[in-house]
């Protein structure tokens, strides 16, 4: 399929959609808990809903929600000068799910790229694309990508381009404003930028192995070009293969790629303690890492370096609607781990937790490496203290692991230095 995107000139905070059919005035609504569209969709690739940092590490991005003035929003904060603003703003409701956004960087650091999905249904949503001008004279542009059952990032981008996962596999080109897209499997595909490549997942049901009666999932791995998008499958897992390693068999695990090499990681959870089942990106599955940090952890999102993991992570505490939200360093040998506590989390529901940890907190690591960014600032009300909605960064290069707190905006037109 193919049509053109809409592309317009307007303001930040004072957004008004184009005018679909299937969207409601609802759409206005920025939430980034975002609801499952289907049980496969609940994979999280790399740094899907967490803090964004520039290409150059002098700024970052984060989603917020501001109780105060039932609004939930998209900071900017500039490490040089140590304040924090507000580049999208709009109002939303208590506990209002229907919406999901995700940021990030254009990769010359001149804009924000603000994803916003509309879950319309158990099986549908619509797909917007916003791109806000920060080191940029351009007006603020929106992309309608159409509607779909998902856009999740982070959106690889190539050239003019980027690309979307979903019921099939989409793309926007800036130049033209042209969507277009390509099916890529039975019941879709998730996308991830590799050096000049992509990277995906695409499920499928095909005849089990032992019983050619009966279906069994298999989940395919592999590769394509951007400029051809035929996919080469590297490796498959069935059912049975995700049992033994301990992933989901419901979509629930997360895989994340190291950037520099064809390592891929997933969260294998157990009985007591999440673990990190490890891959090669050619050959499948290698091995199952054990953190060695005395804590019963539920892991989330996971960055590969050269000898370390760090992970997004909840610590169980006494209190069974307590959760720490901490950063988990997990050494790729076996050896001796550590945790930096960020913020308490707050909630009666088991499940709300690893929703909340799966799309509203993930960490990032500053181009350098010398800095993780993490924020629980876009949960809701109850769910943390007011003084831990904020956005965090952790000075890895401190033995302390020093913890530096940087306050929401107070609001749309003011800002406030970083204690």
């Amino acid at each position: 399929m193919r049509s053109h995107a809409l592309s317009q000139d307007v303001s930040a905070h004072n957004l008004t959609p184009p005018s679909h059919n299937s969207v409601s005035a609802r759409w206005l609504h920025v939430v980034l808990m975002v609801v499952a569209i289907a049980s496969w969709m609940t994979f999280i690739l790399a740094c899907v809903g967490g803090p964004a940092w520039s290409p150059d590490g002098s700024q970052v991005l984060f989603p917020y929600r501001d109780v105060a003035h039932s609004q939930t929003s998209v900071a900017l904060y500039d490490r040089a000068t140590g304040r924090v603003k507000t580049i999208f703003a709009q109002p939303t409701k208590e506990k209002d799910d229907d919406l999901g956004v995700e940021v990030e960087w254009q990769k010359d650091g001149t804009r924000a790229l603000v994803t916003l999905y509309q879950h319309l249904s158990s099986s549908s949503g619509y797909c917007e694309l916003l791109l806000i001008p920060v080191r940029s004279s351009a007006p603020l542009q929106a992309y309608g990508v159409g509607s779909t059952d998902g856009c999740t990032g982070p959106h690889a981008q190539f050239g003019s381009r980027i690309y979307f996962g979903g019921q099939n596999l989409r793309w926007i080109d800036l130049d033209s404003g042209i969507v277009d897209s390509t099916s890529l499997g039975d019941e879709g595909v998730l996308v991830h930028p590799h050096g000049q490549e992509l990277v995906y997942i695409r499920l499928n049901d095909r005849p089990s192995r032992s019983d050619k009666d009966v279906n069994e999932t298999v989940w395919e791995f592999g590769h394509m070009t951007p400029d051809n998008l035929t996919p080469k499958p590297d490796f498959t897992l069935w059912e049975a293969d995700r049992k033994k390693i301990g992933l989901s068999s419901d979509g629930e695990p997360a895989a994340f790629w190291d950037e520099r090499t064809s390592r891929m990681a997933m969260v294998s959870s157990s009985a007591d303690s999440d673990q990190i089942a490890i891959f090669d990106g050619a050959t499948g599955y290698q091995r199952t890492l054990t953190p060695n940090i005395d804590a019963n952890l539920t892991l989330g999102n996971l960055i590969w370096t050269d000898k370390m993991l760090y992970a997004a992570a909840f610590v169980t505490t006494k209190q069974e609607d307590r959760k720490e939200f901490s950063l988990a360093e997990i050494p790729l040998d076996g050896s001796r781990g550590r945790l930096t506590r960020i913020a308490a989390v707050h909630s009666k529901n088991e499940s709300d937790f690893k929703a909340m940890l799966n799309f509203s907190m993930h960490v990032s690591l500053s181009p350098d490496g010398n800095f993780v960014a993490a924020s629980p600032a876009v949960l809701d009300k109850d769910d943390i203290d007011a003084r831990d909605r904020a956005l965090f960064l952790i000075d890895l290069r401190d033995p302390k692991r020093h913890l530096q707190r940087i306050p929401i905006p107070v609001s749309d037109t003011t800002s406030r230095q970083s204690k």
